[in-house]
């Protein structure tokens, strides 16, 4: 039997599925609040029905009993079976709330088993109406708004992520250079042959340094050979005049 809950594999392997169960799950914290909401509204009106339509078709299988349609197909009086306590009534306005047959089998009962009194019969119409309207018109659309919203935001971020690498991935190339014109050929030209003509000074002067350099070697060089002879004939002249 637990075979069967392998079909929610299905769910990881289609996108939209798993887009849906996604939001479902984002939008839990919104949804929670929505139902706790209505289980209180629930429990107010079933408190309220309990104390007001418990003796709906009370004494329904007495002979006594001059009324009919307040039995159930139960054989039970339908204010005991739908309003007896705090459980049956919750169920009773769950039913309400699912909108099965509740006009039919639990509103109109109650209505006319108090109509000779217009005012209590006016009141239990108003009562289920506004039950049915704040609850299955207003708060049970709150819950498909939640979900709705972080569905379609979850959308929004996905396509959001999706142009960002599609951006990323396409690099747009550079635009084209446009051709040039003969003077642009010219003055290219022109650059050349500058720029050739300053790399053959630099190397002349290199050239030139390099000598200049060798110059002052040699130069040096003589300079001392000339102070050392002027020192051998100094002494030279000094022994003489010994």
């Amino acid at each position: 039997m637990m075979r069967a809950f392998r079909i929610f594999r299905l769910f990881n392997r289609v996108k939209s599925l798993k887009k849906i169960v996604h939001a479902i799950l984002m939008s839990i914290p919104g949804v929670m609040n929505a139902f706790l909401i209505l289980t209180i509204f629930m429990c107010i009106f079933s408190i309220l029905a309990v104390e007001l339509f418990r003796g709906v078709g009370e004494g329904c299988d007495s002979k006594l009993f001059d009324r009919s349609g307040f039995d159930t197909s139960r054989r039970n009086c339908m204010g005991e079976e739908y309003f007896g306590d705090f459980t049956k009534s919750i169920y009773t306005f769950f039913q309400v709330l699912t909108g099965e047959s509740w006009s039919e089998n639990i509103a109109r009962p109650v209505i006319w088993y108090y109509r000779p009194d217009g005012l209590k019969s006016t009141t239990a119409a108003v009562f289920f109406v506004a039950f049915y309207l704040i609850t299955s018109a207003v708060l049970a659309n709150v819950v498909l708004a939640f979900l709705t919203d972080k569905l379609m935001s979850n959308q929004e971020e996905e396509g959001d992520q999706e142009k960002g690498e599609e951006a990323a991935d396409t690099v747009k190339p550079p635009p084209p250079l446009p051709p040039l014109s003969k003077a642009d050929k010219l003055i290219s030209k022109e650059l050349g042959r500058l720029h050739s003509s300053l790399g053959e000074l630099g190397s002349s002067a290199s050239d030139l340094q390099d000598d200049f350099n060798r110059a002052k070697s040699e130069m040096a060089e003589v300079k001392d050979q000339i102070s050392l002879l002027v020192k051998t004939i100094e002494r030279k002249y000094r022994l003489a005049a010994l």
